[in-house]
């Protein structure tokens, strides 16, 4: 049994491998391609906070404050090469296939796990000659998707640092990108009239201040 484990394991770590190497491969070619329309907004507004600018005041900037700040971090490896910042935003498509699969996991088993993060290699590589930006919605799905995810261990029993990470999750995507909003307050609410009515309203409560402590 023992070994079997560890081969289902090594199975699932090669299985990983392959899909993230699938979604390199995919998305290699717009790594060191120029900076796009919205994109070197992002960069120039990183660019001057950095230089001793004031955001907001100084350049004109359409989104909320982390994508300049994810523009600034990747900046300090690099200020003039695009690539830092694709990289980052590969990272976080990376994972938010990974959250995908957890929750495909959680809801359907694993091979409906295993489908949705081979599906969704394709469908976040497309257009495959073109260049994908990194934009906020690239950034704000990950911790969109995890704010989701996080209630789901466990829903109404959650634990109260599950509710918290997800609160904390959702405000970040929202300092991405507000068009989230709908989503996570549909999803959150549901989750609260489950507690409410499975636990009582002391639950919810307490559900509710950990989001907000988030």
């Amino acid at each position: 049994a023992t070994v079997q484990r560890m081969r289902a394991k090594g199975a699932a770590v090669l299985g990983v491998l392959g899909l993230l190497g699938l979604l390199a491969l995919a998305q290699w070619n717009w790594f060191a391609a120029p900076l796009n329309r919205d994109e070197g907004e992002y960069a120039y507004s990183a660019w001057r906070m950095a230089n001793g600018g004031v955001p907001y005041r100084e350049a004109f900037l359409q989104k909320p404050p982390m994508i300049l700040y994810t523009y600034w971090l990747a900046q300090r490896i690099s200020d003039t090469a695009s690539w830092p910042v694709r990289v980052a935003a590969f990272l976080f498509v990376a994972g938010t296939m990974g959250v995908v699969g957890w929750i495909a996991k959680r809801e359907c088993g694993t091979r409906c796990a295993w489908a949705a993060m081979a599906l969704f290699v394709p469908m976040a590589s497309f257009p495959f000659l073109g260049c994908i930006p990194a934009n906020t919605e690239k950034f704000m799905n990950l911790p969109m998707l995890a704010a989701l995810a996080l209630p789901l261990h466990g829903r109404g029993g959650a634990r109260p640092w599950a509710w918290a990470a997800a609160g904390a999750c959702a405000a970040l995507a929202l300092l991405y990108k507000p068009i989230c909003l709908p989503i996570l307050a549909f999803a959150f609410a549901v989750w609260l009239v489950e507690t409410f009515r499975e636990h009582g309203p002391r639950r919810a409560g307490m559900q509710v201040l950990a989001m907000a402590s988030g």
